[in-house]
């Protein structure tokens, strides 16, 4: 029988009109515009993103700094780019495909439309199936079971994780199906697909145009992603969200989202779990309305940035800048001292560059809460500060630094609830 979605889409099949699957051709100048890669160049400050400034304007303003770097110099930025993406680079292909216009690494296959199921399975080399074996182990020259199992891609062989005896994997083709049965009523088309760290895990992203809406000029363009992890290390899922998914990077940007979906654990009867997880997704689904209209709410507030963002600030470090417990004395006051000191310095320059980020055109209109909201996600997802290492003098502020560095949409979802309890 054929797909929910195959049916109400036209019998024309994309067309390729890009495939890049050598891994060593990823435009590693683009993977500069994450924050957690630009610290590998901060000693170029022509390198640092200036307000305002979209992916592809910053990528060609410093495409010409990058390329001009020593080899070795531009290895570096080279092998960072390939861990921000980490897509399954198995059986001489990038297992990726996009619709319409190529991701930010330039890698996989990429089409001049938007996708069936059947087609996104294809396109994005997801037409494998794992199964459970059990494993085993040699002990006095004897050959014995483990109380183990391993999940084995069928394709190449390849071992994805060891798992217990009461897992059930999800192939690529139920999770497809699974999408098929939910939001084909919203007009959905599949977008992207692929897999990362060689088959670990597993996405398949579906745009619902209509529900698009705009927010005071600003398009927001609304996804569901199914994702599915082939190692044992977690259930699938299954979210709305406003991210398109390009890579490992924009995967875990995402995954913010998915309190707002469901989860469908590797054990028991799969399949009747799936079926009843239909229909809590299209609740889900349908919360985009809700998020529209708390968007549109921001529009009518006006807000104080500077308080706003120093609001946000609070909420990040969990205090506030007086607050303080003094230690009792000597050694640990002198590096509670350093340590606070540095975490000050830290608020301070986050200040300084969302008030600056605010004054740029994408902050509109100026005076409201939307405004001051943007100026805050675009900090998050721009500013380039990356974790950093030390001793007890750094440890006051090692949240910060780590949510700058892999949990940017923390930043986000503070800055909203802060935004809507104004």
């Amino acid at each position: 029988m054929a797909n929910l979605l195959d049916s109400i889409l036209n019998d024309t099949a994309p067309r390729i009109i890009s495939a890049q699957h050598d891994a060593q051709q990823i435009n590693f100048v683009a993977g500069l515009s994450d924050p957690g890669e630009m610290i590998r160049c901060g000693y170029l400050p022509e390198l640092r993103r200036h307000a305002g400034e979209s992916d592809a304007d910053y990528a060609e303003r410093i495409r010409p700094l990058v390329m001009a770097l020593p080899q070795a110099e531009r290895d570096v930025i080279l092998k960072a780019a390939l861990r921000r993406a980490s897509l399954d680079t198995s059986n001489g292909r990038v297992h990726a495909a996009f619709a319409l216009k190529p991701a930010w690494h330039g890698l996989g296959t990429v089409v001049d439309g938007v996708m069936t199921s059947k087609e996104a399975l294809r396109l994005a080399g997801l037409d494998w199936q794992v199964t459970k074996q059990q494993l085993s182990y040699t002990f006095g020259g004897v050959v014995k079971p483990a109380d183990s199992w391993g999940i084995i891609r069928q394709d190449n062989g390849a071992f994805l994780g060891a798992v217990g005896s009461r897992y059930k994997p999800i192939q690529n083709t139920e999770g497809f199906a699974f999408l098929d049965g939910v939001i084909g009523d919203y007009g959905a088309r599949y977008e992207s697909a692929g897999s990362l760290y060689n088959g670990k895990s597993v996405w398949m992203l579906a745009h619902m145009p209509k529900q698009r809406f705009s927010v005071s000029g600003d398009e927001i363009e609304p996804y569901v992603l199914f994702t599915n992890c082939h190692d044992g290390s977690g259930a699938a899922y299954c979210y709305p969200t406003t991210v398109r998914v390009e890579c490992a990077n924009t995967f875990r940007t995402s995954i913010g989202d998915r309190s707002k979906g469901l989860s469908i654990r590797h054990t028991g009867n799969v399949r009747e779990k799936i079926e009843q997880a239909k229909e809590a997704l299209g609740l889900a689904v349908a919360g985009f309305k809700q998020f529209k209209e708390a968007a549109q709410s921001l529009v009518q507030k006006q807000a104080d940035v500077e308080a706003y963002a120093k609001s946000v600030i609070d909420a990040i470090f969990e205090d506030t800048s007086e607050e303080r417990s003094e230690p009792i004395s000597g050694v640990e006051k002198e590096l509670s001292d350093a340590a606070w000191a540095n975490q000050n310095s830290k608020r301070r320059v986050m200040l300084a560059e969302i008030m600056e980020r605010y004054e740029s055109e994408r902050c509109h209109p100026k005076g409201t809460a939307w405004a001051a909201f943007n100026a805050v996600t675009e900090f998050a997802d721009h500013h380039e500060q990356g974790r950093q290492r030390g001793d007890a003098q750094t440890k006051l502020s090692r949240r910060f630094e780590s949510t700058l560095a892999g949990e940017r949409d923390a930043i986000k979802q503070v800055a909203f609830t802060q935004a809507l309890a104004l």
